[in-house]
């Protein structure tokens, strides 16, 4: 596992159970059970297990460890399942000081920020999650920035760069999804810049997006804040990238009214804004929704978790079968359960030594640029200095 970037998939399948259902005129001998509802719309009685996958949110990482089932916990369906995905990631913090993305699918996203989204960042882990309908369709105003599917954007962003996103929202499939991504790069140069990370309340610092955008407000703060005089090049390095995005010939320009300075939206009147961390707090994630590293990213972690959910359905675990776990109790159930994970886990070892001695290449070996992080030395050894220490791109 030390070429393991501290990514973790989390999501929640059902284990059913041996016992009937309870019914109007009877309650079921497994008195904590309960419906657990699936996709597709099926239902299966029982308990549902929340657990946490290694994974890797870039592909060329793959292979390169085995993909455990690293936290599990057995509870009542429909029931808490913020607390307990967030203490299979405790649990987890607990043991590496790795820390990496997390993705999870819609039904965390709903969730209330403080059972789910705000310990999980506190506890130094990145959410990548998929915002629902409503979610994207919500838009409102912070310091009189636009508020919208997670991300701040400047008061005079153009409505069909800002309407793109309902249009990926309300797309069929991902080949629909794919062009609508490259038109929506455009709006980066509307999004305002985050200048530093969280602080201990969860405030985050934002800076307006003068240095991408030809902005009138923008020249007149400055001018009026420095009475250092700015002067454009006159000679651009075509070649060079950002020399071409510096300069104002490659940069969008929004047309603004006269309105006094003063009087202007609050992230125009100043440089910067402080954004709290009750604003969009299921919504707001490092990697922007639908962006094309966030796709890469969830899309690559969401199939850990699905795969993982496959191996312990299979025929081998068979994690499924009510029949193999007739003991009732949710104690019994866990202990079952747990022991199912672990002969899953130990067959993944075997297979990951086995693809490692048929590879040319060994897994073991470091890459080029790669410097493996080294473990504490034994229990009871203090986490590095530094705070968090993270692995992942």
């Amino acid at each position: 596992m030390r070429h393991w970037h501290g990514d973790i998939a989390i999501d929640t399948t059902a284990v059913p159970s041996w016992a009937r259902p309870h019914t109007r005129r009877r309650s079921s001998l497994e008195a904590s059970a309960n419906w657990h509802y699936k996709g597709g719309g099926d239902k299966e009685f029982g308990y549902s297990a929340t657990l946490a996958i290694a994974a890797h949110a870039d592909p060329a990482r793959a292979g390169r460890y085995p993909q455990l089932t690293l936290g599990m916990v057995l509870h009542t369906p429909q029931k808490d399942m913020g607390r307990h995905a967030h203490y299979v990631s405790m649990i987890l913090s607990s043991l590496t000081h790795v820390r990496g993305f997390a993705a999870a699918d819609r039904a965390y996203t709903k969730l209330y920020p403080q059972d789910f989204h705000q310990p999980l960042r506190a506890l130094g882990f990145m959410p990548v999650l998929d915002l629902t309908k409503d979610q994207v369709g919500f838009e409102g105003h912070h310091q009189g920035a636009i508020a919208k599917a997670g991300r701040l954007f400047c008061p005079r962003t153009p409505r069909p760069l800002l309407d793109l996103y309902q249009r990926i929202r309300d797309a069929k499939n991902e080949r629909e999804r794919i062009p609508l991504r490259e038109q929506l790069r455009e709006v980066e140069s509307y999004a305002l810049v985050r200048k530093a990370t969280a602080d201990e309340r969860g405030n985050e610092r934002y800076s307006c997006p003068a240095a991408k955008l030809n902005c009138a407000w923008a020249t007149e703060r400055e001018q009026h804040n420095s009475r250092k005089n700015t002067q454009v090049p006159a000679v651009i390095d075509l070649e060079d990238p950002r020399s071409r995005r510096a300069h104002p010939a490659g940069r969008p320009t929004v047309t603004v009214p006269k309105v006094p300075f003063g009087e202007r939206p609050k992230c125009c009147d100043q440089s910067s804004v402080t954004v709290q961390a009750h604003v969009m707090p299921r919504m707001r994630q490092d990697l922007p929704w639908q962006s094309t590293s966030w796709a890469l990213a969830y899309q690559t972690l969401r199939s850990h978790i699905e795969g993982g959910n496959g191996r312990l359905k299979s025929v081998d675990a068979a994690l499924h079968a009510r029949e193999k776990r007739q003991p009732r109790g949710r104690v019994a159930q866990s202990l079952l359960a747990a022991i199912t994970v672990m002969v899953e886990n130990i067959i993944e070892l075997e297979r990951f030594r086995r693809a490692s001695k048929e590879s040319a290449r060994t897994v073991l070996d470091l890459e080029a640029d790669e410097v493996l992080i080294p473990y504490p030395a034994g229990p009871g050894v203090s986490e590095p200095t530094g705070g968090v220490m993270s692995r992942s791109p």
